[in-house]
This record gives C-alpha cells, structure tokens and sequence, in this order.
C-alpha cells in the first residue's frame, strides 16, 4: 500500500543533520523548496514532477536528506522547468500584482523558479542536491 506524503523537501544542503536555530538562521547561503499537502495547489503539481522525473518508486517510502546524484537533479531541473514554462504559458503574461489574491495565485512560480536556482547551483558546483520525504 503507498503512503501518503505529507511534505517534501528540496535543498541545496543536508537540513535533518544540523542545528537548525545556529545553522540556518544565519546561513545566506542555504536554499530549498518545500511544499506539503495542505497546499495542494503547489503539493499536487510538484509530486506529479517529481515522479516524473525520478519515478514512481521515489515516493514509495519516507526519508530524510537523501543526496540525488547529478543525473537526479537533471532529470528534476527538467521536469520543474517544463513544469514552469507550461504554468506560465497558460497563465499568458503576469504583470505586477494588483492584489494580495494576485500574489497568492502565481506564488507557485517563485518556488519553482527557487527549485530551478538550487538544481543549477548543485549541478554547476558538482554537488548532491538533497531531497526528504515525510
């Protein structure tokens, strides 16, 4: 029987193995992208992508701070930036946000284009992005 997912996080360094008050209070350098299934706006999308790209084993079972190998943060940065052009093709152009619903509707946008950033980041300095599952 599959388990249901609550959370799923993305970073650009392990998150489960450090001090989090000390570590990333003060870390300008730390970057993820996290979503859970009380967002299912974002929760939904972002788990069809990510089977997408890793496959429908991933999703399988829960943990913590698994290091993706380069091909894995490939395959993500591909999905999430498919994801993203296709979002923002049916959404056609969006100008500066004219309400506080303006900004709730695309904020979606931003975390994937976070996600993209951290996919880069790993790949251009050959090391492992980390992935949870909870």
């Amino acid at each position: 029987m599959k388990k249901y997912i609550m959370r799923i996080l993305i970073s650009n360094e392990s998150y489960y193995d450090k001090e989090h008050i000390n570590t990333f209070r003060y870390q300008k350098d730390y970057k993820y992208f996290t979503t859970s299934s009380d967002i299912p706006g974002i929760f939904d999308p972002s788990l069809e992508t990510l089977i997408e790209a890793l496959g429908e084993e991933i999703v399988q079972e829960t943990f913590k701070d698994k290091p993706l190998i380069q091909t894995q943060t490939q395959s993500i940065l591909v999905a999430y930036s498919n994801l993203l052009d296709r979002l923002k093709k049916e959404r056609g152009p969006i100008g500066p946000p004219k309400s506080k619903s303006d900004i709730l509707k695309n904020r979606d946008l931003g975390y994937y284009e976070t996600l993209i950033e951290i996919c880069n980041e790993c790949l251009e300095e050959n090391k492992p992005m980390y992935l949870s599952i909870e």
